[in-house]
């Protein structure tokens, strides 16, 4: 094996170590920062997704979803962003936000785990978001969420 072929193995060798670092081990649940989010007068840690992998990714995978946990999507231009249950193994409460303001719900949305790409079903939120926040099923209802309720982030996003 030539020197050249030798450095060029170790390089993509490298690469490809870092690749799986910053998006598989980096990204575990489990070394995620949370950010508080304070919903119906209540408040949740939740992870923020904000880039494209993060939010493609979303909770799909995932065996479970704290009491106390969710995760927040965070676009930088409202839209009608369409969301599925693909690779979800537990159901969940989707709250559609627009600024601060909650503006719908679709709720116990359950997994569609023998379902193909192409026959998920798809939620839309009821107008333009640029944030959707997902919690365990029935989060809603026992905080009484309403259309109209405000929202608190964080301010060190």
């Amino acid at each position: 094996m030539s020197k050249n072929l030798v450095i060029f193995a170790l390089v993509l060798l490298f690469v490809l170590i870092a690749f799986i670092y910053k998006f598989f081990i980096a990204q575990s649940p489990l070394k995620t920062k949370f950010t508080a989010l304070k919903i119906g007068g209540q408040e949740l840690q939740v992870e923020i997704a904000k880039d494209f992998i993060s939010r493609s990714k979303g909770l799909s995978g995932r065996e479970y979803l704290d009491t106390d946990r969710g995760m927040l999507f965070i676009f930088d231009v409202p839209g009608n962003h369409g969301f599925w249950m693909k690779g979800m193994k537990f159901p969940i409460d989707v709250v559609w936000i627009r600024g601060d303001k909650i503006v719908g719900f679709a709720e116990n949305l359950q997994p569609e785990l023998e379902k193909s790409i192409f026959s998920l079903t798809t939620y839309y939120p009821p107008e333009a978001v640029d944030k959707v926040l997902e919690v365990n099923a029935g989060i809603v209802q026992k905080y009484n969420l309403q259309v109209g309720d405000s929202i608190e982030i964080n301010s060190g996003l």
